[in-house]
């Protein structure tokens, strides 16, 4: 493990280690033309290779990773939503440097903090970004109800187990419950997994990977094959790019609503 210095993003002569566009990233796709914001985009992505957005079965509980800006900027990698190349963003596409222009150049240089009067420097004055993260909030809120509404209805009565994993000792251990007095799931991230906060009837909060929630027969309750998993996969997507919304509005609202669409 090393910090992230200066020499992370430069050369010994202060030049930045990739500019312009991108390679191929791990999350299967080129950034073209984003100017010096390719070179945030080489980390800041999901590092799951290429999403099938029309996958009857993604075959794998893998959650994207935390950072996913440069998905979420140029519209890839979701499922319901055919978004090939129709959803890049203009705040990738337009503003000279990309991720670079707002969170450097008019923001607080090497914070790396967008400034909240950077938003008007383009849309006009009074535009904040709190217009576009408000009801992305309300839609965030609305898929996370729905992600547990369908857990609780379609497969909670059949939990007869976890893997409940402690976030204060990092550990597992195998607990026996009863599903049926499960009232609500949150979703989260466990270990690169995908998971859920379990809140019991008494209260008590479980966590655990979703592939070691199981039924009866020791098996998953959820195949891999059921839309949760791909509605899981899309609403931690916008949750972790952090901007809510700001860096893909059209694209994050076209995707929260085809996950809410397919969970129905």
């Amino acid at each position: 493990m090393q910090p992230i210095d200066c020499q992370a993003c430069h050369t010994d002569s202060f030049d930045l280690r990739i500019a312009g566009s991108t390679p191929m990233l791990p999350s299967g796709f080129a950034a073209k033309g984003v100017g010096d914001g390719a070179l945030c985009m080489s980390c800041h992505n999901s590092r799951n290779g290429a999403i099938a957005w029309d996958a009857a079965d993604p075959g794998r509980y893998t959650a994207p990773h935390h950072s996913v800006q440069a998905d979420v900027i140029m519209g890839k990698n979701v499922y319901f939503v055919d978004y090939g190349d129709a959803y890049v963003s203009a705040h990738a596409a337009f503003t000279g440097d990309s991720c670079v222009t707002c969170h450097m150049k008019m923001g607080g240089g090497h914070t790396f903090q967008a400034s909240p009067d950077s938003c008007a420097t383009c849309h006009g004055a009074g535009y904040r970004a709190e217009m576009v993260q408000r009801p992305v909030q309300v839609l965030l809120d609305e898929t996370a109800a729905a992600i547990s509404q369908r857990f609780v209805t379609q497969f909670a009565a059949r939990v007869r187990e976890v893997g409940a994993w402690d976030p204060q000792t990092d550990e597992t251990r195998t607990v026996a419950i009863d599903g049926r007095r499960i009232v609500a799931v949150a979703p989260t991230g466990i270990h690169g997994q995908m998971g859920l906060a379990i809140t019991m009837q008494d209260g008590t909060v479980l966590y655990a990977q979703l592939a070691q929630i199981k039924g009866a027969d020791g098996k998953p309750v959820v195949a891999t094959s059921d839309p949760f998993v791909r509605a899981l996969w899309n609403y931690m997507v916008v949750l972790w790019d952090g901007s809510m919304g700001v860096h893909n509005p059209t694209f994050v609202r076209t995707v929260l609503t085809a996950t809410q669409e397919a969970l129905r």
